[in-house]
């Protein structure tokens, strides 16, 4: 957030904290456990929701030079990102128009072609198809017509961000929106990634999202790791868009009651979470940052794919920052194995079973009611 956002957000939470409240969704909400565990509506979230939006793909520090390029897999469809002559990066799927093999089966790496293993059809780091094997078999098939399906990819913060599905030119800044000044003065684009960790976990994508919109329970679940950080059920929720952010007080914000401190003191005492929607959220907090990528099975609706990056500043930093740095780490993951998923896990085993008709997500979740009304107004203007 900008300094001027960020002292209102600081006054707001205060003031939160003094009357005991927080911002408050009208009413309760009900959310039916076919939207857990319902296969047609997985599919619909996947197809409708997931592959139409942009997820950070790669960093771009990972592409330095041209020809260099990097793969990954997203709800099932592998993607190929190639850094350009003119140091854009384009980015394709990485499938063969011949008979549908995988292109580059390599993580990471740098060339100056595509070769596919199979029939050895040559593709260049344009996507353009170079060369076909035994070209007097097919008189009929126009190289211009069959390169690798460009995708919309755009760079901004320092990552690549992809829509894994052909169609309009991507343009991050448009897609956030007022948050787009946000994230880029909380100097995440000049963050180095530190860590990097993947989970494929047996739960639905929802049980995940969950413990990034809900400020309830850090007393409850969390009472020795990352519970005593923070005033649980205090926060302020901010929409652009299909976007929110979601801000949070860390208890030594009330240190600063009354104190003439700026902007950048200020940050010390709060937790921003950016969800760039779908489910990409940009965590802000002191000494470090998180980028997570959340992202359901391809076809298992009790399945969820979860990678997170965690970052931090380039440069100058104290011993004791670090201390608190390496601290946050651990203390992230200690509270996602010990406390956060085996709860979700739990929440996954018992409501198949009918024990449950809804969840129910109260006034004080609005966080979770905002993004999950999102999500089901895409659903039904996509199916009309």
């Amino acid at each position: 957030m900008d300094d001027d956002t960020t002292v209102k957000a600081v006054k707001r939470l205060l003031a939160h904290i003094d009357n005991k409240t927080t911002d408050y969704a009208p009413s309760v909400m009900r959310m039916p456990i076919a939207r857990y565990f319902d296969f047609s509506i997985a599919a619909a979230e996947r197809e409708r929701i997931f592959l139409q939006s942009p997820f950070v793909a790669a960093r771009s520090s990972e592409l330095p030079h041209p020809g260099d390029f990097v793969t990954t897999e997203y709800i099932g469809t592998p993607l190929l990102m190639v850094r350009q002559a003119d140091m854009s990066v384009s980015a394709f799927i990485n499938v063969c128009r011949h008979r549908g093999g995988r292109i580059e089966f390599e993580k990471s790496g740098n060339r100056r072609q595509f070769i596919c293993n199979y029939h050895g059809w040559c593709y260049g780091q344009d996507g353009s198809l170079r060369g076909i094997s035994f070209p007097a078999g097919y008189p009929d098939v126009n190289r211009a017509d069959n390169a690798l399906p460009s995708l919309p990819v755009d760079e901004r913060f320092g990552c690549i961000w992809v829509v894994p599905t052909p169609g309009d030119e991507l343009n991050m800044k448009t897609y956030l929106g007022e948050f787009d000044e946000g994230v880029e003065a909380s100097g995440i684009g000049a963050a180095v990634l530190l860590r990097e960790r993947q989970w494929e976990l047996s739960m639905n994508w929802k049980l995940v999202m969950d413990g990034f919109l809900d400020t309830q329970h850090v007393g409850f679940l969390h009472p020795q790791s990352v519970g005593p950080l923070f005033h649980a059920n205090i926060h302020l929720l901010d929409t652009v868009g299909k976007n929110t952010r979601l801000v949070v007080a860390r208890r030594s914000i009330d240190g600063v009651r009354g104190a003439d401190v700026d902007a950048v003191e200020l940050r010390r005492h709060i937790g921003c979470n950016y969800t760039v929607y779908p489910a990409t959220i940009i965590v802000v907090v002191p000494y470090h940052y998180e980028l997570w990528t959340i992202s359901p099975h391809p076809t298992d609706v009790g399945k969820t794919h979860v990678v997170v990056r965690f970052l931090a500043k380039e440069g100058p930093i104290s011993e004791a920052d670090i201390h608190a740095r390496d601290e946050n780490w651990s203390k992230l993951l200690d509270a996602l194995s010990a406390e956060d998923w085996p709860m979700a896990q739990s929440i996954q085993d018992s409501l198949p079973r009918g024990l449950l008709a809804e969840t129910l997500y109260g006034r004080n979740d609005l966080p979770a009611q905002a993004y999950y009304n999102q999500i089901q107004r895409d659903l039904d203007a996509s199916s009309g």
